[in-house]
C-alpha cells in the first residue's frame, strides 16, 4: 500500500506495543524514531474556580482566525486543521489571551463524558514566560470544571519541558508514552 504510493510506512508505538520487541525490530530495520510524545493526565480538582481576566472564550470562527494567524499555518493545512476541530465531538472551549486586542496565545478543550482534551495550546514565541500559557490552561481548566469535567488529558512532545513544567503545576502526570517509527522511502517503479 505505503510503497504503491510512494509513501514511507509509519508505525504508532507505546511501551505496551505488541508483539513485545517490535520498536527494536523496526529500528534494526531501519526505521528512525520520530515525535517521542507524553500523554498527560489529571484529575479537576481545581483550589478556585475563578478563571483568569486576561483569558476570553470565544466562537470556533474567531478562534480558528486567531489560531491560524499565531501558527501562521499555510493555507492546505488551515483547511485540514478546521475540519478536524469541526469533526470534534463534545462541547468546544475555544481559548485566547488578547492583550490590546491581538491574540498571543490560545487553546482548545474539549468536553466529552466529563473528560476535558487539552489540544492547541500555543504562545506567540515573543510573548513566552509570561504566565499566558498558564492562563489558557487554568482557565480552561475552571471552565470545564464549571461545566462537570472530573479529569484532563493532554499531549506534550517529549522535549518540551517548559510545557510539561507548566502541565505538571496543574497535576498533570505521564500516563503513557508514544513515538512513531517511520520506514525507509520507497522507490515507486
Amino acid at each position: 500500500f505505503y510503497a504503491e504510493r510512494g509513501l514511507p510506512p509509519i508505525f504508532r508505538l507505546t511501551p505496551f506495543s505488541q508483539p513485545a520487541g517490535l520498536d527494536e525490530a523496526l529500528a534494526g530495520a531501519g526505521y528512525t524514531t520520530l515525535d517521542r510524545t507524553l500523554v498527560m493526565t489529571s484529575t479537576l480538582d481545581l483550589a478556585s474556580n475563578e478563571i483568569p481576566a486576561s483569558v476570553r472564550f470565544t466562537a470556533d470562527a474567531e478562534w480558528l482566525d486567531a489560531f491560524d494567524r499565531l501558527r501562521e499555518l499555510e493555507p492546505d493545512k488551515r483547511a485540514h486543521h478546521r475540519r478536524i476541530i469541526e469533526a470534534a465531538e463534545g462541547e468546544r472551549l475555544f481559548a485566547l489571551v488578547e492583550p490590546n486586542g491581538a491574540p498571543i496565545a490560545c487553546g482548545l478543550g474539549i468536553i466529552v463524558d466529563e473528560m476535558l482534551g487539552l489540544f492547541d495550546l500555543f504562545t506567540a514565541e515573543d510573548h513566552r514566560h509570561r504566565g499566558h500559557g498558564t492562563a489558557i490552561v487554568g482557565g480552561t481548566l475552571r471552565r470545564a470544571v464549571a461545566r462537570d469535567a472530573q479529569s484532563a488529558y493532554l499531549q506534550v512532545h517529549s522535549e518540551n519541558l517548559p510545557a510539561q513544567r507548566l502541565y505538571a503545576r496543574f497535576g498533570f502526570e505521564t500516563a503513557y508514552r508514544y513515538w512513531y517509527r517511520i520506514g525507509p522511502q520507497q522507490q515507486v517503479g
